[in-house]
């Protein structure tokens, strides 16, 4: 637009919402982990489109310690439970092995690592909040709780540490995020049948451990998919080409298997049609209903195609297009 001699031009920022997420409002915490590069950590269904100013304050950052949680250690959640401007929880540490809760099958779940759990009684708000032990160090990060209960779940920080780390490192890094497109689920040693002198031999190697990585899920068209059957424990693992040692109904049996690329098939554009924003299937979309990653997923039915039955459902994967 052109006033006098002077040119005017309005700037477009779009912001797309992360896969299985919808638009809102809400309240929600995090916190500096690096306040020199303006680094806040938080959960993933917090983050919005940015950049975020602080004004007036000097934010010191929280170092990371991951390696502090341990069962029985006091700790204190920091946040905005409740929407509070403050509020502080407390707990203990009762696990560091709870499975991830399972939130839903058109939401992001979690799934190959642990959970840790207290009875904070942490509500809306307080995710993504910090949790203190007595020495004022991040041991984990709130993530999520039961409806009905003070059961509280914490997500551990050591994959976290290492991010931070590369970013520190190197801000415009991608950091290396390797998958087999399966899911492992950790089973107790004793429950899996193992033959004797194989399980003599993990308990000498690993004699605080109790339990062992198995196959629950494959995804089809995955490097695994012929290769990895459910039910398979995994003994070894060696190298980039993966060679998995894996026990088989009491066979040990020896496969090579690619590393995929996490990066390479996670959504990273996305086509607008009348309104509707079609992607690829996220890997994490693809896990919930068993699909291969990459296939044409409705995002949002938007409102034109709704309107004339087009793409009027959500969460739909398309066949053709003609």
């Amino acid at each position: 637009m052109q006033l006098g001699n002077t040119h005017w031009t309005m700037l477009c920022l779009p912001s797309v919402r992360p896969p299985t997420q919808s638009p809102g409002n809400g309240w929600a915490t995090g916190f500096v982990v690096d306040a020199e590069r303006g680094i806040i950590l938080t959960n993933r269904h917090v983050v919005g489109a940015g950049p975020i100013h602080v004004r007036h304050l000097n934010v010191p950052s929280l170092p990371l310690h991951p390696e502090k949680a341990i069962v029985g250690t006091d700790i204190r959640v920091v946040g905005n439970d409740a929407a509070e401007k403050l509020a502080i929880a407390s707990g203990t540490l009762a696990r560091l092995d709870r499975d991830c809760p399972a939130y839903g099958l058109n939401t992001y779940n979690d799934f190959n690592t642990f959970y840790f759990q207290a009875s904070s009684g942490t509500s809306g708000g307080s995710s993504g909040s910090p949790v203190l032990n007595q020495d004022g160090q991040v041991v984990a990060l709130n993530a999520g709780g039961k409806m009905g209960t003070s059961a509280s779940f914490y997500l551990p920080l050591d994959r976290v540490k290492r991010v931070l780390e590369a970013l520190q490192k190197d801000a415009t890094a991608v950091v290396p995020r390797g998958t087999l497109q399966t899911v492992w689920p950790f089973d107790e040693v004793r429950r899996l049948g193992l033959p004797a002198d194989t399980e003599t031999e993990l308990r000498q190697a690993f004699p605080t451990a109790n339990g062992l990585l198995v196959v629950a899920e494959v995804l089809p068209s995955s490097s695994c998919a012929s290769k990895l059957h459910p039910g398979d424990v995994l003994l070894r693992v060696n190298g980039h080409l993966v060679r998995l040692d894996l026990d088989r109904a009491g066979t040990v049996v020896s496969v090579d298997v690619l590393v995929d690329d996490l990066h390479a098939i996670t959504p990273s554009q996305f086509l607008d049609i009348g309104g509707a924003v079609v992607n690829p299937l996220s890997f994490q979309q693809a896990r919930n209903h068993g699909l291969r990653p990459s296939a044409p997923y409705v995002a949002d039915p938007g409102t034109t195609t709704s309107k004339f039955h087009v793409l009027d459902e959500f969460g739909c994967v398309l066949d053709m297009i003609e």
